[in-house]
């Protein structure tokens, strides 16, 4: 190692702390794999007064859509809000270049949800958090945003569909309490 050169935590990293290194780690990402067409998408659920009470954040990179967080507040679940969404998310990052979804939710959220809408369990991460499970589920996209081939639901990991889910949001940042709908 460099003479003066230490490893360091940093209790609350600036802005310069995260573009410095997220810029040098881009950089060799594009070195290897080519331009990765970096695109965040949004779409949020407003109320008439523009309040927003619910919405899907992703990001697209390599011709995959990376669903980030999708939230439903609780007294719009159970109105076909979070399909909406889904459907909305999954048909623009189509017509722009995505090709795949990947997601993550723990068993706590909504992973029948996406199981429904023709989702599969790819990796899971169990007692994370403890108690729970953390699943990691992917979809293939057609041109229109909809994979038709997975109309019903695969078969899902063991156990998965017979846990009751409690509430919660969907996507690796939970609020607590709350979750999409169906």
């Amino acid at each position: 190692m460099d003479e003066g050169y230490e490893i360091v935590y940093i209790e609350k990293p600036e802005e310069t702390a995260w573009e410095i290194i997220g810029r040098g780690l881009q950089k060799f990402n594009i070195q290897h794999a080519g331009e990765e067409g970096f695109q965040r998408i949004c779409f949020a659920l407003c109320s008439p007064n523009q309040e927003i009470v619910g919405g899907a954040l992703g990001e697209i990179y390599w011709a995959w859509l990376h669903l980030d967080l999708m939230w439903v507040k609780n007294e719009f679940r159970g109105r076909g809000y979070g399909h909406r969404l889904l459907l909305a998310m999954e048909e623009e990052v189509s017509k722009r270049g995505a090709k795949h979804v990947f997601l993550d939710t723990f068993s706590f959220q909504a992973p029948e949800f996406y199981l429904r809408h023709g989702y599969r369990v790819f990796g899971e991460l169990a007692d994370f958090p403890a108690g729970h499970r953390r699943f990691f589920l992917t979809k293939e996209l057609t041109e229109n945003g909809q994979d038709f081939r997975l109309l019903s639901p695969p078969l899902s990991p063991a156990g998965l569909l017979s846990r009751p889910s409690d509430s919660g949001t969907v996507g690796n940042r939970p609020e607590r309490g709350e979750s999409p709908d169906s």
